[in-house]
Parts: C-alpha cells; structure tokens; sequence
C-alpha cells in the first residue's frame, strides 16, 4: 500500500496543481509523486498515461522556473493492473525553484514539510539562493524580482544607450535566465540614481 510522506505524494488525477509538487520537490530533498493513486493508497490508474505523460512534461517545461527538467523522469507503470503516471523529482542544484506565473516569491516558491508542500517563507528563498549560488555574492540572485531601474534607463537614453536585457546582462546586474542578481553594480544604480 502506498503513502504519503516527505518523499512521496499521491494524486488521484492529473491537475495543474501538480506543478507545486514538483517544485516542491526540486525545492527540499526531491521525491516520487504518483498520479492514478488516491491520498489513502488505493490505485485507480489513469486514462490515456502517455498523454498525462506529455502534459506533465509540458507543465515542467513552461510552467516551472529555473530549468528544472535534467532532475525530473516521467515513466508509466502497471499496478495491480491498472496503468499509473510515476514522478521522480531529485532535488535541484538552482534552488528555489518556482512557478514561472507567481515568481520568486512566497506565493511561487514551494517546500516539503511533512506530507504536505507550502509556501516558503522569505528567509527559506534567501537560504535557497545563497546555498544554490555558493554564497557568491555577485552572482546572487536577488529575491526581490520586481527592480525596474527606471532611472538608470533614463540615464542611458539621455546617453542615448541602449538598456535592454542585453546589456543589463552584460554589466551583470541580470544572470542569463533572466533574473536580477545582487550585485555591487545594482546597489551603485539604486543609490547613484
């Protein structure tokens, strides 16, 4: 009989609500879910398991920031002779992990504790970014995603500079996925400005 624990979550029917387990997962110390197994432990199995396969695998794609895809399998088994939908989550090396529609934040940031996935709380995204960036501070990646720098790109337009994702990147106030990072540059451009 299964159950659910730290490591294992059981789901009855494929939603877009698995996404949080996944990031879950990747977020603490990775797990299985199986989907086609109710919360009590009895198997039902699923209909069309290649298909879930395929939504999952597009739920993980776009659905899920930093690229979590390299620590994540999606297999069908048979159980008890019904077809079920098995997903190993390790455990990420870019944590935190989150849903690409809620950000960096609380609200898209999700941690196993128990049988359950919640929220993470602000000081759990900052341990995960300083223990994912190796405590690096110029390549940190920042946990408030919402910077605009407003005045420094009208600083450059008065230059008459471009200040595109391009070159925010190059002067490293934005890492190659896209997200702002705790630089010396960026505290020059919010004090300076």
């Amino acid at each position: 009989m299964y159950k659910e624990s730290d490591t294992i979550e059981l789901i009855q029917e494929f939603t877009l609500d698995i996404k949080k387990e996944i990031v879950a997962f990747a977020n603490t110390k990775g797990g299985t879910i199986f989907v086609g197994i109710t919360d009590n432990g009895n198997v039902l199995g699923v209909g069309e398991p290649e298909r879930i396969c395929e939504r999952i695998s597009s739920v993980i794609h776009d659905g899920i920031k930093q690229d979590i895809t390299l620590f994540t399998d999606i297999v069908t088994e048979n159980i008890e002779g019904k077809a079920i939908v098995k997903i190993r989550v390790q455990k990420g090396t870019k944590r935190p992990y989150y849903l690409s529609e809620k950000g960096m934040k609380s609200s898209g940031v999700y941690i196993r504790l128990g049988n359950t996935s919640i929220p993470a709380t602000e000081n759990a995204i900052r341990t995960m970014i300083a223990d994912s960036d190796d405590a690096n501070y110029e390549k940190m990646r920042s946990i408030n995603q919402e910077l605009t720098f407003s005045a420094a790109e009208k600083e450059f337009e008065k230059q008459k500079i471009d200040f595109g994702k391009a070159q925010q990147k190059t002067l490293g106030i934005m890492d190659s996925d896209e997200l702002i990072v705790e630089t010396i540059l960026n505290q020059q451009f919010v004090k300076h400005f």
